[in-house]
């Protein structure tokens, strides 16, 4: 026969209060140093290492699809 476990409450402190941050505007970001694109007049930013390209919610969209089919 055993016995149950005991649960140990230890304190805990309350989490500080969330801060919005944008990843166009962090310094320190992937999107630090974008270059000037089609993607600016949207108010996005191209992660200058991957070509991944972030367009914020909640603005002007870019047109889809980006690529036409003409050629």
């Amino acid at each position: 026969m055993t016995a149950p476990a005991r649960l140990h409450k230890r304190r805990t402190r309350p989490l500080p209060a969330p801060e919005l941050v944008s990843l166009v505007d962090d310094p320190e970001g992937p999107y630090a140093g974008s270059e000037e694109g089609w993607w600016t007049e949207y108010g996005g930013a191209c992660d200058p290492r991957s070509g991944v390209v972030y367009i914020p919610p909640g603005g002007k969209q870019p047109p889809y699809p980006l690529h036409s089919d003409e050629t």
